[in-house]
Parts: structure tokens; C-alpha cells; sequence
């Protein structure tokens, strides 16, 4: 399935934008309150709830504007973003969680573009706002990024990177290439670092300290990763 239309009506868009009003955590209003940077970088924990967030983002400025979207990731995490997407459009929901695996374009009935792209995506002549989940886990990060830099070229589309990080993943060579000195491919940038534990109530630190090793929980969760040695 190549492109389905979602229709926004009256509450489809009221719903999107209470939920990006009323429906945030702590850090998700930190990065609500930085959307119209240029260039976001965050360095996250698990669960999060980035993909959560940034799909409302992405929706509720589209619906407003018609600016068009891109999410970017491995293939096998982009239905991901669909499935996000999904809860809002009720009447099209299970078409979408059908298809979510094979969709890559989705259009907003005021014309608005949501392309879903992997590293060996072909998306020549296109351009928007990119959202890059997890770039530090892609097969081809410095690929990935690299690709997302070149559709929003122009410095009127926004850029955003977020993933978790551990000394296990593929980032490294990415990160020295194109994040370093709080800046993204030199330009300034809002960066942020999220741990698990900025909301009390969010998960169960005694739990996850048991099911995961001291360095792989700090990584993870507290985002205790040795940037020094870049």
C-alpha cells in the first residue's frame, strides 16, 4: 500500500492537540517548549516515550501548518511510528495497523506529507522536518544521519535526533562525525539528556537494577555513557 489519506476533522485535530497540551511528561514539555529549534539532539533512556511524543508533535504541527514530515529510522522500528499515528484516525486505525508495515507515505487531507525512511531509502527531490529515531542503533548511522541532514537542508526545516545510547551501539563513528561540542554538523543546537528516574513515578528503579547489569542499567537508564574518550 503506497499512500493512504487521513482525514482530519474537527476532533481528530482538537483531540491531537489536547493530548500535546495536557498529555506530557516532565521532559516532554522540555521538549515541547524547544520545537521550533533548528536542531534538537537528546540523548534518552528507555521508555521514554520519544516515539510517543514526537509523532504528536509532528501531527499537531502538520495539521497547522502542512509542513511535511519525515520519521526516520531502521526499517524494522518505522511501523513503529504508524502504529503511533494509528490511535488517532479511529475510522482508518485498523487499516494502518494492517498495512504498518508496508506504509511509507501517509497524507494528511490538507495536503501535508508523513514519509517513513530507512538509511537505503530512496527519497530524491524531497524535503521536511526529520524526526530520527534511535540513529545510534541503524545499521549505517553516519548513512542515516546523513540522509536526514540532506532533506532538511534548507534552515527552514527542523532536524531532530534522539536515541538511546551504550557502548554496544553503532554511534560512535556518527557522533564524532556530526554531534560533537553541543552542535549538530557545526550548527548550534538544543541538546538534552533524559534519565529514567526524572520522573519518580515513571518505572520501578529496584526492578530494572535486578534485571540488567550496573553498567547496562547506567547506560541505559541513567544515560551514564563514557563521552570523555570522544
Amino acid at each position: 500500500m503506497n499512500n493512504i489519506t487521513l482525514n482530519l476533522t474537527h476532533d481528530i485535530v482538537y483531540n491531537i492537540n489536547r493530548k500535546f497540551v495536557l498529555d506530557l511528561f516532565v521532559w516532554q514539555k522540555r521538549w515541547k517548549a524547544n520545537q521550533h529549534h533548528r536542531n534538537r539532539f537528546l540523548h534518552k533512556c528507555r521508555q521514554a516515550g520519544a516515539d510517543y511524543y514526537f509523532v504528536l508533535e509532528a501531527l499537531s504541527d502538520a495539521c497547522r501548518t502542512g509542513r511535511n514530515k519525515f520519521f526516520m529510522s531502521n526499517k524494522e522500528l518505522l511501523p513503529n511510528f504508524v502504529h503511533c499515528i494509528a490511535q488517532y484516525f479511529p475510522k482508518q486505525q485498523a487499516t494502518l495497523i494492517e498495512h504498518a508495515e508496508e506504509i511509507r507515505l501517509l497524507t494528511l487531507s490538507n495536503g501535508a506529507e508523513i514519509r517513513f525512511v530507512h538509511e537505503n531509502s530512496y527519497v530524491a527531490a524531497l524535503c521536511g522536518d526529520v524526526y530520527v529515531s534511535e540513529w545510534a542503533w541503524s545499521d549505517n548511522p553516519i548513512r542515516l544521519v546523513q540522509l536526514a541532514l540532506d532533506l532538511s537542508m534548507h534552515e527552514k526545516w527542523h532536524r531532530t535526533f534522539y536515541s538511546s545510547r551504550c557502548s554496544g551501539d553503532n554511534g560512535e563513528a556518527a557522533y564524532k562525525r556530526f554531534f560533537t561540542l553541543n552542535r549538530i554538523q557545526g550548527e548550534s543546537a538544543f541538546f538534552d539528556t533524559v534519565m529514567l528516574f526524572d520522573n519518580d513515578n515513571f518505572l520501578d528503579e529496584e526492578n530494572l537494577m535486578k534485571a540488567w547489569s550496573r553498567k547496562d542499567f547506567e547506560e541505559l537508564f541513567l544515560c551514564r555513557l563514557p563521552h570523555a574518550r570522544w
